[in-house]
C-alpha cells in the first residue's frame, strides 16, 4: 500500500492522534520508571532504618542481660559486707562464734587501723571503688590440727569482709597432758579487706 502527498490531509488527524498517544505513553513510562526508582530508594532507606533500630534493640537487650547478670555477684558482695563500711563488731562476734564451734582452747587477737590496700598502685579515678584492709593478728591454742583449718575456713566464709589468711606459724605449746594429747599454738595474720565507693568527700570530682 502506497501513500502520496494528496493522501496527507486525509490521514493527518489520525497521525496527530497517534503521535500524541505515543508521547503521552512515553511520558507515562518515564514517570513510572522515576516513581519506581524513588519507591525503591525509599524502601532501601526504610529497610536500613529498620536494621538500625533492630541492631539498637539487640544491643540494649544485651546490655540489659549483662546488667542483670552483674547484679547477682554485686548483691552478694554487699550482703557479705565486702562492699561497704567495715563491720568490726561483726568480725569479733564471728571470731567468738567460730572459736566455740571449732573447739579452740584459747583465742586472742589484735586489729590494726584501716589502711589503703597496698595492691592499689593506680591513682583513684572518679566513680570507681577504693580498697582498704585491716590486719588482724591471731593467737590460737588448740589440740586438733583440723580445728585450726575449720576455724579459718569458717572465718573466710562468714567474716563480713573479704578475709584473706596471709599465713600461720604453728608450734607445740607445753608438754602433753596426762592423756598424751599435744597442745598446739598458732600465730596467724588475716587481712580483712573491704571496698568503698569513691565520693566527692574523698576529694574526687562527682561522676
Amino acid at each position: 500500500m502506497t501513500f502520496s502527498r494528496t493522501d496527507w490531509p486525509q490521514i493527518r488527524r489520525e497521525a496527530i492522534v497517534f503521535l500524541a498517544t505515543l508521547f503521552v505513553g512515553t511520558c507515562g513510562i518515564l514517570a513510572s520508571h522515576h516513581l519506581y526508582q524513588a519507591a525503591a530508594g525509599s524502601l532501601a532507606t526504610a529497610q536500613g532504618n529498620r536494621q538500625n533500630v533492630q541492631s539498637t534493640l539487640t544491643n540494649l537487650e544485651t546490655e540489659r542481660a549483662e546488667l542483670i547478670a552483674s547484679l547477682g555477684p554485686y548483691q552478694e558482695l554487699v550482703s557479705r559486707s565486702i562492699i561497704g563500711d567495715e563491720q568490726r563488731l561483726q568480725w569479733r562476734e564471728t571470731l567468738e562464734t567460730e572459736k566455740q564451734r571449732s573447739s579452740l582452747d584459747q583465742l586472742s587477737y589484735n586489729l590494726s587501723a584501716r589502711q589503703p590496700w597496698t595492691a592499689d598502685t593506680e591513682a583513684p579515678s572518679p566513680g570507681l571503688f577504693k580498697r582498704h584492709r585491716s590486719t588482724m593478728g591471731l593467737k590460737i591454742e588448740f589440740q586438733r590440727e583440723t580445728a585450726l583449718v575449720e576455724f579459718l575456713e569458717n572465718i573466710v566464709k562468714k567474716g563480713h569482709a573479704l578475709a584473706i589468711v596471709r599465713g600461720c606459724e604453728i608450734a607445740r605449746s607445753g608438754a602433753p597432758d596426762q592423756e598424751g594429747a599435744v597442745r598446739l599454738a598458732a600465730e596467724c595474720l588475716i587481712d580483712w579487706a573491704t571496698i568503698q565507693r569513691i565520693t566527692p568527700a574523698d576529694g574526687a570530682p562527682p561522676p
